[in-house]
């Protein structure tokens, strides 16, 4: 199944001073504080919004307002560009504007790149949460997210071998009613010794009442 990816430019010294001059909006992922807590990154887009985590526009940023979010971070060239402020409980930036937290690399995201499209997270590449250099940042569907990620989810679907060592390669794969894999000769291994048991079971049954 294809993703949906949006990769940022990279930026140089000399445009990392101008970024963002036009302005920019941007969907607010999670709620900080106050409000819900934040959601695992496996959850969908659906499940977001059942849970009433807005995914609300960042209003345009004035000039002042955008100084002060790049004074807040530390940039190098090779190397990722940290945020100097503050962060939330799961180590992701957050930049506080007209009465609210937002996530500070969705803001750099936005600042340099543009709005980020309905549907889409911003993926940190470096795998660092605090780092908001735009070059490193790239905007990915949930599912994407979070398989790029160390949660079980993602863990399990780089694994290519089952916990009895068969390889999880197509022709070994039950048919998903999901995007879950299952071990092919696990399962009938599985059934073989259900079948088993039952015969066993039948067997027993019927010489106890003596047929």
């Amino acid at each position: 199944m294809l993703q949906r990816v949006e990769r940022c430019r990279p930026l140089t010294p000399s445009t990392s001073h101008t970024l963002g001059q036009g302005g920019g909006q941007l969907h607010r992922r999670t709620r900080v504080a106050p409000g819900p807590r934040e959601p695992p990154a496996s959850l969908a887009l659906g499940a977001l919004v059942h849970l009433g985590v807005a995914m609300e526009q960042v209003p345009t940023l004035s000039r002042s307002q955008k100084a002060r979010f790049w004074s807040k971070v530390s940039r190098d060239v090779d190397v990722c560009w940290l945020w100097t402020g503050t962060v939330n409980n799961t180590g992701y930036g957050r930049f506080w504007l007209t009465g609210r937290y937002w996530q500070a690399h969705r803001v750099a995201y936005t600042l340099a790149c543009g709005p980020i499209a309905d549907g889409l997270m911003v993926d940190h590449i470096c795998r660092n949460r605090q780092c908001v250099k735009p070059a490193h940042l790239e905007a990915v569907s949930p599912r994407t997210n979070t398989l790029r990620g160390d949660s079980p989810t993602a863990l399990n679907a780089r694994k290519g071998v089952c916990v009895n060592g068969h390889v999880l390669a197509e022709e070994n794969l039950v048919q998903p009613v999901s995007d879950t894999r299952r071990c092919l000769a696990c399962h009938r291994a599985r059934s073989r010794e259900g079948n088993r048991r039952y015969r066993a079971r039948r067997k027993a049954a019927r010489g106890s009442a003596g047929l």
